[in-house]
């Protein structure tokens, strides 16, 4: 296992895991840091259009898998994490938002009226098809960041687009709860005999990525 570092050190370190160890599991304070993790990630406005599920049974775990081209990682890493999107982001969702900044900030409540009505107009102005956009890329970000923390914490991650959507969708019910299954996070510890870890990094050269202006 590796030991907290820089976090370019670690960004260096950090590979898609595809094989690890089951035997490895992570610690529930270490866990619980993923956990604050994903509660602290940024989103427009803060107002976290998005849920996350912590897989735990090991049925449903392999249900998944089966529904993930049977990716190993699905039912051999320590930890799996579910990313979901809001398809049914509403007006009551930003009145909640405003409910909590209110408690939490002691704002008054002419402020926190107009700071409603802006968001209302500014979000919900917008298609219902590009509402879903909007909170696909939310989630996005706390996608990274959880990639990015892991790293740091000497914790292997595996990011996984490749699942059946439609598959998860039914078996979860998630149509009904509102959300779309994005991604998962197998997370946990590499495995000696993953061969990819030995693997060198391919990235475009900055000067191809970064332009100064």
């Amino acid at each position: 296992m590796k030991t907290k570092t820089s976090p370019v050190e670690s960004l260096e370190w950090r590979y898609a895991t595809k094989k690890f160890d089951n035997t490895k599991k992570i610690s529930h304070s270490d866990f619980k840091e993923i956990l604050r993790t994903l509660q602290l990630a940024p989103s427009s406005y803060g107002l976290q259009p998005f849920e996350f599920w912590v897989i735990e049974d090991e049925t449903l775990r392999a249900e998944l898998k089966e529904r993930a081209f049977n990716q190993p990682q699905v039912t051999d890493a320590s930890h799996l994490i579910l990313f979901l999107s809001k398809t049914d982001f509403a007006e009551s969702d930003i009145d909640k938002f405003i409910e909590l900044s209110q408690e939490v900030r002691d704002i008054p409540d002419e402020q926190a009226q107009q700071y409603a009505e802006m968001m209302k107009g500014a979000v919900l102005s917008k298609s219902t098809r590009d509402i879903e956009e909007w909170t696909s890329l939310q989630t996005y970000l706390v996608i990274g960041q959880t990639l990015k923390v892991a790293a740091e914490m000497g914790i292997d991650a595996s990011p996984m687009e490749g699942f059946e959507p439609q598959k998860f969708t039914e078996h979860l019910k998630l149509e009904e709860k509102g959300l779309r299954p994005l991604a998962m996070i197998g997370l946990g510890y590499r495995s000696d005999e993953d061969a990819t870890q030995h693997m060198a990094k391919v990235r475009k050269p900055q000067h191809e990525l970064i332009k100064f202006l």
